[in-house]
């Protein structure tokens, strides 16, 4: 059984899982602290001009259609941020432009406080951070690097390397814009996506997993066990 058809089945039992960052991969952020010393009067204003659409339509949208049927296990964001109130902003905005209120956008919130988290300025991110927030809701974890994308602006987070350890690599989807910027012993840095720019990430993997998934129209939890078969 070829590696990709292998993904799928284990897919069908457990459901995929998607791990969203947020600053500059799901919304552009950099005017945030105006907003704040704004009192968020124009939070809304700015929230709806900063939002990735082509993600959010493109991934987003369909994966909370295939949460419904249990094809997608967990919508997950993963963020440094810490500003509660513009996450949960962030989110509201989301489910009211894909017109899901009251369901929820995320299955998990989990930000640079949460109590699961090491406690660092910039935490790192990793596949045992997903793992913790499935165990909390309940959720299988079998597999997990197998079901798991991350979609992130950064090349440099733990979870990146916890995927191509486990032989993944393009389960970690880098989001890409057009400018960059140098960093030292880092070289040219992508700054994610920006506001009014064109979003130029490849999302083909997700979308190629995504269709196939979605075709498959059978109920993961209805399913036989096949992972002895599978556990390649």
């Amino acid at each position: 059984m070829n590696t990709f058809l292998s993904i799928i089945y284990i897919i069908m039992q457990n459901g995929l899982v998607l791990v969203f960052d947020l600053d500059q991969t799901l919304i552009d952020s950099k005017g945030i602290v105006e907003e704040m010393k704004n009192g968020w009067e124009t939070i809304e204003a700015y929230i709806q001009k900063s939002l990735n659409m082509r993600l959010i339509n493109e991934i987003l949208k369909p994966a909370i259609e295939l949460r419904r049927s249990g094809k997608v296990s967990a919508i997950l964001l993963l963020t440094n941020n810490r500003i509660e109130s513009y996450i949960d902003s962030v989110e509201h905005y989301i489910g009211r432009h894909l017109n899901i209120l009251p369901e929820r956008v995320f299955d998990y919130m989990m930000s640079r406080d949460d109590p699961m988290r090491e406690k660092s300025f910039n935490p790192p991110k990793s596949l045992m951070d997903v793992e913790n927030i499935l165990i909390k809701l309940n959720k299988p974890i079998i597999h997990l690097e197998r079901r798991t994308f991350m979609f992130d602006d950064s090349s440099l987070h733990a979870i990146k390397r916890d995927l191509v350890l486990n032989g993944y690599p393009g389960h970690y989807i880098q989001v890409i814009g057009p400018e960059y910027y140098y960093l030292p012993l880092y070289g040219c840095i992508n700054k994610g996506f920006i506001a009014g720019q064109e979003d130029l990430t490849d999302y083909r993997i997700i979308n190629k997993t995504m269709s196939e998934v979605e075709a498959l129209k059978i109920i993961p939890s209805i399913l036989s066990p096949v992972n002895e078969i599978l556990a390649l």
